[in-house]
Parts: C-alpha cells; structure tokens; sequence
C-alpha cells in the first residue's frame, strides 16, 4: 500500500514529490493540469525583500537558504535546468528611497541589498531616472519547465484525472480511489480546495494574476529582473515576462482587456522600446486569509492532510515547507507555528455545529 495518494498537478504536488522521493515515503499523484493554470503562469520569481516597507519578507533568511540547494538537487534529478539565481533591479524615484536603501544594506537587510547605488551603465531599454539598487538572493523558477520535468520523471506514479470528491472513500485505517489505496490523501489543489468537503472551512483570498509576454530586442536583461511597479524577466524561449495584477472578484482563468490594459501601461512605465505582444495569461494564486501557508493533518480525519495556501510565494515557500511537512509525518517534528491548522479550528468547529442543526 503506498504511504500517500497527492490530490493536485501543480507546484506544490510536484515540490512534494520530491521531498517524499527524497524521504523514501512512497506516493501516487492524481489529478489534471486543466483545472487550475496557477502555476504554469507565475512568473516563478522569489525575492526577500517587501519594497513597500523595505524589509525582509516572512523568514527571509531560511527560505532563501533552501530554495535553490532544492531546485539544484531537483536538476540533478531530471536532468533538466529550469531554477536560475537572479539580482533584482530596484530603480529609484527620489533621493529619500537612496537614503533608505543604503541604510538597510548596512544594517537589517545586508544578507539581501547590495549596498552599492548605481548611477552609471543602465540596462539597455529600461526606464531608470536616478540610479539603482540590486537585490541579492533572489531568483527566478520556470514553475512549467518544473512541474514538466518532475511529471516525466514520476510518471509511474501519476494518474491523468478529474477527481471526483464522491469517489474518496475513507476506510479505518486507509483511503481509496477508484482502485487506488493509500494510508493518506493529501490535498494540494490551489484556490479549488475552497470547494473540498473535507477542507472547505480554510480561509483562502485568492489573486487572479495576469501576465503578458512580449518580444523586445531593444532590452537587455539576462540574469537580472527588472522591478518598477511590475517586473519584466525574459524566459528560456527568448520573450520577456510582464507582470502581474491582482483581482479579487474574478476567479477565473480567463485573461481580460481590463489587466491587459494595466499591463500594458507598466510597460510604459518600465521602457519606451516598440514591442510586441505574444501572449497574454491568467491564473488565480491560492493565498489565504492571512498569508500563511495552510498545512497539515484534519481536526477529526487522521489520514486526511492539507498542502495548500502557498500564495504568490509558493516558489520560494514550497520546498522549506514540504520538508517541514516530510519531518513533522516521519518524525513528529512540529510544523511551524504559523502555517498549522489549528489556528483556524473555531472555523471547522463552526461548520461542524452548522451541519448538525442542519440535520
């Protein structure tokens, strides 16, 4: 009997394939990539820094530690490249961010901020009226390329299919579907788990994002991102990224006119070079209420797990927490404080007593 049959096809399924590979934990995937395009769209990037405060992100330090001894190890794997370390170019408005900015990479964020301003050798192509900063430690993940590659490599271990939640049989000391049968079901479905019967209590506020890819021989970015209001990178195929928006009220993965427009315009606002527009995409990304990811066992169902809540920082988020996850199953290691689920057991509670009455 295999230790764990993975609801999903996306990011967080397939970093979790190979924390359990790695652990020996044996597992069969189920799922289609149709239902959800989340991550086949995300740019994939990771950054320490949050640029509207000026400080590092939610446990900048031991994400950024892991990410890419993680994606090396998975390119190690496959055979295939897809994880590259990036600086972030930072352009500044005003003399007072300068300020801000040297003072951090002194002080809190010098693992993070190249303490040099650069007035000299701008980018080719890019909109850069004073001078610039870079950001260390950052990087850029072709989330597609990932997934692809971690699919052909555990392709045994995957089934191409919708899954019905009525078809998930819970037995005494297993669960099942269809014909297959595992100890565990574990949940890694984005911003669908709202609809899971078993789960549907969790807090999600899902993103859709938008992004456009564009061809534009007059930028010059390789190894770097460019970040003003938006960010453009260019990908393997040649073409630049262009992202991303937010929308709360249309969780679809239809792109519209509307984000086409606000992408359009900080292309403007990042470059006045003549490009045109090859590709425009939508995703909705599974954040949830509070901006923690949202893992761990079910309050009442012993062998029905969650791996979900990954957000906008699921790149970076999802090999640090998968870990944790393999060590909190193996060896009862405490999950981190911030991601368990008992934060939100008032919820389930409440669900619970709701369906009794109304019964």
């Amino acid at each position: 009997m295999t230790e764990f049959l993975i609801i999903g096809r996306g990011l967080a399924a397939s970093v979790l394939m190979h924390q359990l590979h790695e652990a020996e934990i044996s597992f069969h995937t189920i799922g289609t990539p149709s239902l959800s395009t989340s991550s086949r769209v995300a740019a994939g990037l990771w950054n320490p820094i949050v640029f509207k405060r000026m400080t590092a992100g939610w446990l900048a330090k031991e994400l950024t530690d892991g990410v890419m001894p993680f994606y090396e190890a998975c390119e190690i794997r496959t055979g295939k490249k897809f994880a590259t370390e990036r600086t972030i170019i930072r352009p500044f408005n005003e003399e007072q961010e300068e300020r801000l900015w040297t003072k951090r990479a002194d002080d809190s964020l010098k693992d993070f901020l190249d303490p040099v301003i650069y007035r000299d050798h701008f980018p080719k192509g890019l909109i850069i009226n004073r001078g610039y900063g870079l950001v260390k430690r950052s990087g850029n993940l072709d989330v597609a390329s990932f997934i692809d590659a971690t699919e052909a490599l555990f392709n045994d271990q995957i089934t191409e299919a919708q899954v019905v939640y009525a078809d998930i049989q819970q037995h005494h000391q297993s669960v099942s579907w269809k014909h297959l049968t595992a100890k565990n079901i574990l949940f890694c479905e984005g911003h669908l788990i709202r609809h899971n019967p078993w789960f549907n209590w969790l807090p999600l506020k899902p993103a859709k994002g938008e992004i456009i890819h564009i061809a534009c021989e007059d930028i010059d970015l390789t190894n770097q991102v460019f970040n003003k209001d938006g960010f453009i990178l260019r990908t393997t195929d040649g073409t630049l990224k262009v992202g991303a928006t937010y929308v709360w009220d249309d969780l679809t993965d239809t792109p519209t006119d509307p984000q086409l427009t606000e992408l359009e315009e900080k292309v403007r606002q990042m470059t006045h070079a003549p490009y045109s527009l090859k590709a425009h995409l939508a995703g909705v990304r599974p954040s949830s209420l509070d901006r923690r990811p949202l893992i761990g066992r079910h309050p009442s169902l012993t062998n029905f797990w969650v791996f979900n809540g990954l957000g906008a920082k699921g790149v970076l988020m999802a090999p640090y927490f998968a870990k944790n996850f393999v060590h909190f199953y193996k060896q009862s290691i405490p999950l981190h404080p911030e991601v368990q689920l008992n934060r939100y057991y008032d919820r389930f509670t409440q669900t619970q007593d709701q369906t009794h009455w109304s019964t």
